[in-house]
């Protein structure tokens, strides 16, 4: 609620405490917390896909530039979203045949850091820590990202559309 009622531009600090959501940004803003509030994936979360990737995407935390319409992700417009602070729990959830991500970025300038990725399940289906995608450039600094079966940080290029660009560290 706090990011559909958020104004571009703002930053929103999350308090201490566990939040069972999935949280979707498509506008430029700041979610930050100094107090390791943890993002918890909800049982059923909300399917996406992208141009860039033609497998559907269960992210806990998503940003992305551009449009959305039933869950078609399309567009080329980018977006300012910067998340630190925060611990991201995939609640160890089986994402079945499609594909988990604990922090998934699309078309996204800005980046994550001081972030814990966590608890996104292994042994089962094909779940990820922190994907980049699409015409972003991001800083992604100073996370910890644990228990995952598929990839920890992935920068993902794509045939036709902008490579995105990462300076990953620590």
């Amino acid at each position: 609620t706090a990011v559909d009622n958020a104004n571009p531009g703002e930053t929103l600090d999350v308090t201490s405490g566990a939040y069972q959501e999935q949280v979707l940004i498509n506008k430029s803003l700041s979610l930050q917390s100094d107090d390791d509030a943890t993002i918890l994936a909800p049982q059923n979360k909300d399917s996406f896909e992208i141009p860039e990737n033609d497998n559907v995407r269960e992210p806990v935390v998503f940003a992305y530039g551009g449009s959305e319409s039933d869950g078609n992700i399309t567009g080329s417009g980018t977006v300012s979203v910067d998340i630190s602070g925060l611990v991201v729990d995939g609640n160890d959830i089986d994402p079945g045949s499609n594909r988990s991500t604990g922090v998934l970025l699309r078309n996204v300038d800005g980046g994550v850091s001081d972030t814990v990725v966590q608890n996104m399940h292994e042994g089962g289906g094909q779940t990820f820590g922190i994907v980049v995608y699409g015409d972003s450039t991001v800083d992604i600094l100073d996370n910890e990202v644990d228990d995952y079966e598929r990839g920890g940080i992935g920068i993902q290029g794509a045939d036709g559309f902008p490579n995105p660009t990462a300076q990953v560290e620590n």
